[in-house]
């Protein structure tokens, strides 16, 4: 009978404990709530009869407190963690294509790439969400207009092999390009550029002078930075 009771007032002070915060999110006040409370949030749903604080607390220390991470994270990467079962992987990868496509939808907004700033913001949200390293080519006019922009190729975590021909064969599909910004990211978190990712830019660079398109940039992304060949003076 007390086992009983004890368990009834355990649950009772989960169950405050997520009206609470809930309640706080419905309110708007979700700018007061911390990174390991929205992550409890979310867990409710895929874990409704058991305290998710600690898996909260679980996951954001797996990735060493990085917020972004989690969510950039694969389903079967998630599920290594434990007390993440197929429900939650599948709920954060749920919100992590959610993001995905709200980056995309903003990225229709900007349709004019002025400076390198404007290009560098671009490129960031091009990249949200990739977890391996992928090589993009965005495509513009004369006047700095966004015509598209392709993914070329998709490599591992810290490698990446680009064909410049590939390049070539997309800038043809829009006739109006004058000008390319290659883009690439370096999940390991290293801006730096590679000596290999010289070595393609000019071959790049070499490939789109025969169509008369100027490569006006190479930018390197990694999460919220990014590294630009333009302004440090790399360009060929």
């Amino acid at each position: 009978m007390t086992e009983l009771k004890k368990k009834s007032v355990s649950t009772s002070t989960h169950d405050g404990h997520r009206q609470r915060l809930r309640a706080k999110l419905l309110s708007s006040q979700f700018d007061y709530l911390c990174q390991h409370e929205l992550l409890e949030l979310l867990t409710f749903y895929s874990i409704p009869r058991k305290d998710t604080n600690e898996l909260a607390h679980t996951i954001l220390n797996y990735y060493g407190n990085d917020f972004s991470a989690v969510f950039e994270a694969s389903p079967g990467e998630l599920k290594k963690i434990p007390g993440v079962g197929e429900n939650t992987a599948a709920l954060i990868a749920l919100v992590s294509c959610i993001i995905r496509e709200l980056e995309k939808e903003k990225l229709k907004e900007m349709q004019v790439l002025n400076t390198t700033a404007e290009i560098g913001e671009y490129v960031m949200r091009l990249f949200s969400g990739h977890r391996k390293e992928v090589f993009y080519a965005i495509f513009l006019n004369n006047s700095h207009k966004v015509l598209a922009y392709s993914k070329i190729t998709e490599g591992s975590v810290n490698e990446i092999t680009v064909e410049p021909r590939k390049i070539v064969e997309e800038a043809l599909k829009f006739p109006k390009t004058k000008q390319v910004i290659l883009a690439h990211n370096h999940p390991s978190g290293n801006l730096s550029p590679s000596g290999a990712d010289l070595d393609t830019t000019r071959l790049i660079t070499r490939a789109l002078n025969t169509l008369d398109i100027r490569v006006r940039d190479h930018i390197v992304v990694s999460g919220r930075q990014y590294y630009s060949f333009s302004e440090n003076e790399l360009l060929f």
